[in-house]
């Protein structure tokens, strides 16, 4: 809470001198995590209903990433090859992930 008022928290990039704010259409609150060299972001989002996804940003397009149902993904990083690393929580606690999204999105060839 800030002065008594409900905040939402949003992950943003700020690229050649302008903020974009990093919140996948849905979402509630957003973590930007990692960036890679071709700009691709990566962090997780909780939706309106509080379920807590991944996702992959870049240049307006979004991918949402779960790495399995009935828990929440959260992606921590990205390298070049836009192979993702984070963890997925279950029922019966949290287990590392590393991989590539089965839904990618376009990145500009190098």
């Amino acid at each position: 809470m800030l002065n008594g008022q409900t905040t939402t928290v949003h992950g943003f990039l700020y690229q050649n001198g302008v903020y974009t704010d990093v919140n996948p259409p849905g979402g509630g609150t957003s973590e930007a995590t990692g960036i890679n060299n071709a700009g691709v972001v990566v962090g997780h989002y909780a939706d309106l209903l509080g379920q807590v996804f991944g996702f992959m940003y870049y240049n307006g397009q979004w991918t949402q990433i779960n790495a399995r149902s009935g828990g929440a993904t959260g992606i921590f990083g990205i390298n070049d090859h836009n192979d993702l690393v984070g963890t997925w929580s279950g029922f019966n606690g949290l287990h590392p992930i590393k991989g590539v999204p089965k839904k990618s999105i376009p990145v500009p060839a190098k």
